[in-house]
């Protein structure tokens, strides 16, 4: 599937890991192919790690504030490194098209009045209704983005046999909601994850 395709089918794994010989008498920090944190023990086992994700600062000059259907949402992406598509025919929804590497990003913002939790479970229900199977959900925590409350989305779905991974940050209040992805193939995820992370980071909530 198209990842373009991808982005309009959601609207809106397997760890496997080789162990190194391990020499210090302390934790080393990995990533598993499916973008999961990891702490590996001189023992040789592995457990996930808690610490969250460093959040990369909002991108810098040149950039532009994408204002969404909602007015108290802006996302600040960086001009020299992403592409914003034509608009499609889906109201509040645009589709962000990487430069020079193959990440994608997605907003979607509506004035419907909903919760961060609702949102969060839209999110998870079209990933799962696109996929035809349930998403593994790889990070489900809140967060902050600029000092506001958001919610940190992250997921692996399989789409006609590619396995895609999903990161995002969201939010939802009675004014309307949002939703900031960015994604691309999961065994991709580990080259790109920077420049997911700072393309989500651009969501401003006023």
């Amino acid at each position: 599937m198209h990842p373009l395709r991808f982005a309009a089918a959601l609207g809106l794994a397997a760890c496997t890991l080789a162990i190194p010989a391990i020499a210090a008498a302390q934790d080393l920090k990995a990533i598993t192919e499916d973008g999961r944190r990891v702490l590996l023990s001189p023992d040789g086992r592995w457990r996930l790690d808690p610490s969250p994700a460093a959040l990369v600062p909002a991108p810098g000059l040149p950039q532009s504030p994408f204002q969404t259907a909602v007015r108290r949402y802006k996302v600040a992406y960086d001009t020299s490194k992403w592409t914003l598509t034509p608009a499609a025919d889906e109201p509040g929804k645009r589709v962000f098209r990487h430069k020079t590497a193959p990440v994608f990003g997605l907003v979607i913002a509506e004035a419907l009045p909903v919760s961060s939790d609702l949102v969060r479970n839209i999110m998870i229900y079209n990933a799962r209704k696109a996929s035809g199977q349930e998403p593994t959900v790889l990070i489900d925590r809140a967060t902050e983005v600029q000092g506001k409350p958001v919610g940190f989305l992250r997921f692996v779905a399989n789409l006609q046999g590619v396995d895609f991974l999903f990161t995002a940050h969201y939010h939802g209040s009675d004014d309307g909601n949002v939703q900031v992805a960015c994604y691309t193939a999961q065994s991709l995820f580990h080259r790109y994850e920077a420049e997911c992370q700072e393309f989500i980071a651009g969501l401003r909530v006023e």
